[in-house]
């Protein structure tokens, strides 16, 4: 975030989507423009074909023959609890047949509580937007993810994930929801089998990574040292 005004400077531009990769500090790669936060850099947004693209979804999650658990909601549709409701007939928003013929290996619910998904054994994977509250969440609890970002700064934490981590399997790193492009239904059933195989090194990576973040919160662990000497320094300050 502060290197934007450099690269003005620099360049006498903001970025663009047609940019050659950039040297961006904190990055170990060069960065590809595609993946930059929609603040910082110029795109050119088509119709929307979010319907389109949710469609072929559903025929790639049928196609994969994998298990799923699949929430669908209605945005800004909320109970009178403020929780996002899901859909009150599915066979509206859905091919023809799909519940009967997937009732024997898949679920579909509204709003569900993320976390404690994440801590079902029976987890295996999970099609992520790669905001980071949800990164954080399933690699806590040793999910590897797929990657498909929508908006903000998920392009860039797919690139980290991916590329930079090792701790994600690739659908997309540079889909931007509304541009018109379209994800098909075999690259995504591909990378769902990819996603599920018991021998692809991002579940080892994953794996790790969750006893990472468990050592680190313990006595003695860097984000409990870390907090601790947060809490000191704070106490230390001299009241106005």
């Amino acid at each position: 975030m502060l290197y934007p005004p450099t690269h003005y400077e620099k360049f006498r531009k903001s970025f663009d989507i047609m940019d050659p990769d950039s040297d961006i500090p904190t990055y170990g790669r060069r960065v590809p423009s595609r993946v930059l936060p929609t603040a910082l850099c110029i795109y050119v947004l088509e119709p929307s074909e979010d319907l389109s693209q949710h469609n072929l979804s559903k025929f790639a999650l049928e196609r994969s023959g994998q298990r799923f658990l699949w929430s669908i909601h209605q945005e800004r549709a909320k109970d009178k609890h403020g929780v996002i409701d899901g859909f009150s007939n599915l066979d509206e928003i859905l091919p023809q047949g799909f519940l009967e013929r997937t009732k024997s290996r898949g679920m579909i619910c509204g709003w569900t509580p993320q976390v404690d998904v994440f801590a079902h054994q029976a987890i295996g994977g999970f099609i992520s937007h790669c905001g980071w509250n949800s990164i954080l969440e399933s690699l806590w609890h040793g999910v590897p993810i797929t990657t498909w970002p929508m908006y903000a700064e998920q392009q860039i934490n797919a690139l980290d994930m991916v590329k930079d981590l090792g701790l994600a399997v690739e659908l997309k790193l540079d889909y931007r929801r509304g541009t018109g492009i379209l994800v098909g239904a075999d690259e995504i059933k591909k990378t769902l089998r990819n996603l599920m195989d018991k021998r692809n090194p991002v579940k080892t990576n994953v794996m790790e990574m969750k006893e990472k973040n468990r050592k680190a919160v313990v006595h003695g662990g860097s984000s409990f040292d870390s907090i601790g000497c947060f809490i000191v320094d704070i106490l230390s300050q001299k009241l106005p």
